[in-house]
């Protein structure tokens, strides 16, 4: 099924249970950050705005990716309460890939990209650029002033994205280095997430100071894109985040055949996982449960995330918190 099908079945069960899905608007343009001579676009998901303040979530895309992906995830959050700011971290972005004349010169590309230490600096550095630009929004944009909650503010990303999650929320790197850790994030969701390339089990420390809730989400066949690449990114990887944080609440879901791209938002087909559009669904409704809980205090969301979602998965999909 076609990832709109899967945003107008969803809509439609919605209506059918008395909860009206509201209506999604955007906004574009570019953040600069004129002290790192640097432009962030970004895409904004929103609902109607009425009075009061409504939390925000800041979307980091994949290697490759923009402002424009995942969109599945941004107007179903903006549907229901929450403000999704999808950026675009130049250097690891379309960019880098659109002279490319073959899927080969795309891979070559991206690796190029992922090797250069600055681009994950850069990166990483635009989450609290982004925060410091959703805060002057508040006090001055037309669209959003009066109604931002800054002080409920979540990060959620895929891939490359997922791992900016990871260090927003205070992962340090490997023996010593880069840490970020901007405790205005409140909570955060990794989908495909992963432990650093050259990751052992001494090095666990480098998850010591995270001490936000976090959803990690992943799949069976959820591997590394870069197809001959010795990123060591396997699906046994990808869990490792959630076994090392030990200071806050944590959850894992583990959907069985969901591949990488799975996430992205792709149908069955071009995801190459014949349950896409059941986990998608699944994913769209925890993520929903998680930060309704943790950024709009709904514990009774969170209650609902523990007894009654693990009901909607199937048998071989993986669910455990902590």
């Amino acid at each position: 099924m076609k990832l709109n099908k899967l945003i107008l079945a969803l809509v439609a069960a919605f209506i059918a249970t008395g909860l009206h899905a509201a209506t999604v608007n955007t906004s574009s343009g570019t953040f600069v950050d004129t002290k790192r001579n640097r432009d962030v676009p970004y895409k904004i998901y929103y609902p109607n705005l009425e009075q009061g303040t409504y939390p925000v979530i800041i979307f980091s895309h994949g290697l490759g990716g923009s402002c424009n992906g995942y969109s599945y995830f941004g107007e179903y959050m903006a549907q229901h309460g929450y403000i999704c700011i999808h950026i675009q971290h130049k250097g690891s972005d379309s960019d880098i890939w659109k002279n490319a004349s073959s899927k080969m010169e795309v891979m070559q590309a991206m690796k190029r990209a992922v090797m250069r230490p600055k681009t994950s600096i850069d990166r990483f550095k635009d989450i609290p650029f982004t925060i410091d630009q959703i805060a002057a929004m508040n006090q001055s944009s037309p669209i959003f002033k009066g109604h931002i909650d800054v002080g409920s503010i979540g990060i959620a990303g895929h891939s490359f994205g997922a791992q900016t999650v990871l260090f927003a929320a205070g992962q340090k790197t490997v023996r010593g280095g880069f840490q970020l850790n901007d405790t205005r994030i409140k909570a955060g969701i990794a989908l495909s997430p992963n432990a650093p390339e050259s990751f052992k089990d001494e090095d666990s420390d480098i998850y010591n100071d995270m001490k936000i809730p976090l959803l990690h989400i992943t799949g069976t066949n959820d591997d590394s894109p870069l197809a001959g690449s010795k990123s060591g990114f396997t699906p046994a990887n990808r869990t490792i985040p959630y076994q090392k944080i030990k200071n806050a609440p944590q959850y894992l879901i583990v959907f069985d055949q969901a591949t990488h791209m799975t996430f992205s938002g792709r149908d069955a087909e071009a995801s190459q996982d014949p349950f896409c559009e059941k986990h998608l669904e699944n994913v769209l409704q925890s993520s929903l449960a998680f930060f309704d809980c943790y950024l709009k205090g709904e514990k009774e969301r969170g209650a609902w995330l523990k007894k009654e979602f693990v009901k909607s998965l199937a048998q071989k999909d993986r669910f455990e918190w902590k």
